[in-house]
């Protein structure tokens, strides 16, 4: 089993990037797209008035849905905060974890590359947390087995089954990232 990696101080060494997508860690920023899009199709399909947008980074997500969305950002790193932010001041963005926030209704819960970086430990904890919100809809993205050398976790999609359930719709990016709505029975 690998070291546990500290993931918030890893983001906040890479602020020398600014808003790229090597500032939230991503190497390739047609990786960042590429699950930008695939999340952007997924949610086309859904009526929905609120979304959650967990480890929401520059808030690239609200610029893909309706203005109408009421839209709330939640990213742990107090710089990538402020930058979404300024990029999008009509939306609200608060820095902390989900843990820490009141349990509320929201339509969609949103959480896009932040099961992979962490702890494989925490994630069902994680899972359990968005409960609170009563999401009609998770948005969730993993790391597939085997799809990248190095410090992301990733996940059988068995295990993927086992930690959310059965998936609505199941799309995978040709980097190996799996990105899935499910629709939550509530």
């Amino acid at each position: 089993m690998r070291e546990p990696i500290d993931f918030k101080l890893m983001y906040e060494e890479h602020e020398e990037f600014g808003a790229t997508s090597k500032g939230l860690a991503i190497p390739d920023e047609q990786d960042h797209l590429d699950r930008m899009k695939l999340a952007e199709d997924a949610l086309s399909s859904l009526e929905f008035d609120s979304l959650l947008d967990i480890g929401c980074g520059f808030g690239d997500l609200s610029e893909r849905i309706s203005i109408n969305v009421q839209y709330v950002g939640v990213d742990y790193t107090r710089w990538i905060i402020e930058t979404a932010h300024e990029r999008h001041p009509h939306h609200q963005f608060i820095h902390g974890e989900i843990k820490d926030l009141p349990p509320q209704d929201v339509d969609v819960v949103a959480a896009l590359g932040v099961i992979s970086t962490m702890n494989k430990e925490d994630v069902p904890a994680f899972i359990e947390d968005i409960k609170k919100f009563n999401p009609k809809y998770l948005l969730i993205s993993f790391q597939l087995e085997d799809a990248y050398e190095g410090s992301l976790n990733s996940y059988s999609k068995a295990e993927i089954s086992e930690l959310v359930g059965t998936a609505q719709t199941w799309n995978e990016t040709a980097n190996g990232e799996i990105t899935m709505l499910y629709k939550l029975c509530q």
